[in-house]
């Protein structure tokens, strides 16, 4: 009767350690999702500061653009001016050289009408005054005498007028040239501005178009953080659906508890063993011995619940569940036999061994999910 009681009570305190170990991995699970959802909006909160930063330098950027296309216009103008002097410059210069030629022309007259008067008048004076008298007293007529004495007179207005007229003429060019030379000065003085500021504006263009490439450098670099970003937003998103799903079906495992008979020993054929040991050695060969008895006892968790298989060669093939069986080596292991350690493990799961409770998952440790850790795998 005693002995009938201590079984009871046995298995009382197992259903009691099931549930408690079930509600421990409920709470570590809402942590998670809790702490998941916290890094998310940390996230998503230096995403909307990255793009506030990306909008002011696409702000700054527009804006060094506007004032670049202003001065590409007032560039575009000078242009136009230094066009426009240098088209002066050159009719100025070449109104200098017709100039020029006039002078060497009236000058070249003005010493031709020297040079003409010059013999004349020592034509005048070797002659002396008689002769003058002869030329007026053996003229035939009182007439012929007035003319040639109104011709000599003639002749020395004539000469004295005509180097007065090339004198002014000579002057008055002389002028004009003084006057061109002087526009053409400040035409090349204007040209020179022009070339300086024209020099200016290329050199401060030059300057904002490095700017602007600065800034396109800098919204790049923040839009690749940007999609970093997102990514890690996704990626947390993932998570927190994959905890969620495990909150789910712990709350089913704990809604069946009472049909999973935690620690309790199963019975199983040789071959059953040869695949719980081959699934061990695949997927715990290098941990300790009681993390290779842990992945035999999520095995057989998963054999008790009603969200599995209700076999172990039905659990180990279930679609999705172990990497080794997709992969092959689960296939090569069983061929060659599991090692001792792991067979041992395996007998020693089915005979009621579990550190880890009602467990029904287990993968590489991500220092994320909330559970057991047991070498290099966490169990919740």
């Amino acid at each position: 009767m005693w002995m009938k009681q201590k079984k009871i009570l046995r298995f009382c305190l197992l259903l009691l350690l099931l549930v408690f170990f079930l509600d421990i991995e409920n709470v570590n699970a809402t942590e998670s999702v809790s702490k998941l959802e916290n890094e998310k909006e940390n996230i998503r909160t230096e995403l909307e500061n990255n793009k506030e930063q990306v909008d002011q330098l696409e702000e700054k950027k527009e804006g060094l653009e506007g004032y670049l296309e202003e001065l590409n216009l007032q560039l575009t103008e000078i242009s136009e001016k230094l066009s426009e002097l240098e088209s002066a410059i050159s009719n100025k210069e070449r109104q200098i050289d017709r100039t020029n030629e006039k002078i060497k022309e009236i000058k070249k007259q003005e010493k031709k009408q020297y040079e003409d008067m010059k013999k004349r008048i020592r034509f005048m004076y070797e002659q002396g005054s008689e002769s003058y008298i002869d030329i007026i007293f053996n003229s035939d007529t009182f007439a012929d005498a007035l003319n040639h004495a109104s011709y000599v007179k003639e002749i020395s207005a004539y000469d004295r007028k005509m180097l007065e007229k090339y004198q002014n003429t000579k002057k008055e060019i002389e002028e004009k040239e003084k006057q061109l030379k002087q526009e053409q000065k400040e035409l090349s003085e204007l040209q020179e501005e022009a070339k300086k500021e024209q020099n200016h504006l290329a050199e401060i263009m030059q300057e904002i178009t490095k700017d602007i490439i600065k800034f396109e450098d800098e919204i790049s670099a923040f839009e690749k953080q940007a999609r970093a970003y997102e990514d890690e937003i996704r990626e947390k998103e993932t998570q927190i659906e994959e905890v969620k799903k495990e909150q789910e079906q712990i709350k089913k495992a704990q809604a069946q508890q009472a049909q999973v008979g935690t620690g309790a020993p199963l019975s199983a054929t040789d071959s059953e063993l040869a695949f719980l040991a081959a699934i061990i050695q695949c997927e715990a060969e290098g941990e300790s011995y009681e993390g290779q008895v842990a992945v035999g006892a999520v095995v057989l968790n998963r054999v008790r619940s009603n969200l599995f298989p209700n076999t172990i060669i039905g659990v180990i093939y279930q679609a999705g569940q172990f990497s080794p069986v997709a992969s092959g080596r689960f296939a090569v292991a069983l061929a060659k036999g599991a090692n001792a350690s792991c067979t041992s493990a395996a007998i020693d799961s089915l005979a009621g061994a579990n550190p880890i409770g009602s467990a029904l998952f287990f993968k590489r440790n991500d220092f994320v999910t909330q559970g057991q850790v047991i070498g290099n795998h966490v169990f919740h």
